[in-house]
């Protein structure tokens, strides 16, 4: 779904759906997270015009190794991470992959990458190339924050988040930001395809994150 998809009159049902979430719950703002919605920013933007976006950033092989993790944890009957049957993996890269000359070098092996760590990188990589586009686009609606940068001050950071979003400082937030976030344990570094690992890692660059040790 694009701006294209933002007829006048799926534009007022869904607002009205988010005024009605909002009443229903007492809230005056709503935060919808849902991952996919960095790649239909055009009907977000049709449809919230003062939306805000905020990108939660993690370490690529960090997130590679956690995400085939679990997946492989939570895989029973054909589902787990990518969905029933793959679905999500398919979407990811018919509807991504194959249509992105970035990931080019790559579309000659892509039917044979079928390692969790892979496919997880392929899908990282493809979300923070859509997130540093959406930053180009709208800088001063898009909030970049490190995982790891939250988990290590998490009070300071949920203050300049609060401040982002136009919100008061509440101190009960700050208190249970720093009370619930610690960092996890470190994954090993997972051992990824040569075509996949060098867009991950370039991508890492373009976030700050520079090579790893």
């Amino acid at each position: 779904m694009n701006a294209e998809d933002a007829s006048a009159g799926k534009l007022r049902r869904l607002r009205r759906y988010y005024a009605a979430f909002a009443a229903l719950s007492g809230s005056s703002r709503v935060v919808d997270k849902y991952p996919e919605l960095i790649f239909r920013d055009g009907l977000v933007s049709r449809a919230f015009p003062d939306a805000r976006r905020i990108v939660i950033l993690r370490d690529g092989w960090q997130a590679s190794a956690s995400i085939a993790q679990w997946s492989r944890r939570h895989g029973a009957n054909g589902t787990g991470w990518w969905g029933r049957n793959g679905r999500k993996w398919h979407v990811l890269v018919n509807e991504l992959i194959r249509r992105d000359p970035y990931f080019a070098a790559l579309w000659p092996d892509i039917d044979t990458i079928t390692r969790q760590e892979d496919m997880a990188a392929l899908e990282w990589t493809a979300t923070m190339r859509e997130a540093l586009a959406l930053r180009r686009k709208v800088p001063d609606k898009v909030h970049f924050l490190r995982f790891e940068d939250l988990v290590t001050a998490p009070a300071a950071h949920t203050a300049e988040l609060l401040d982002f979003c136009g919100l008061p400082l509440d101190k009960a937030v700050l208190r249970y930001a720093a009370d619930h976030l610690k960092p996890p344990p470190p994954h090993p570094r997972p051992a990824l395809h040569p075509q996949v690992e060098n867009r991950l890692a370039e991508t890492m660059r373009e976030l700050g994150y520079g090579d790893p040790a």
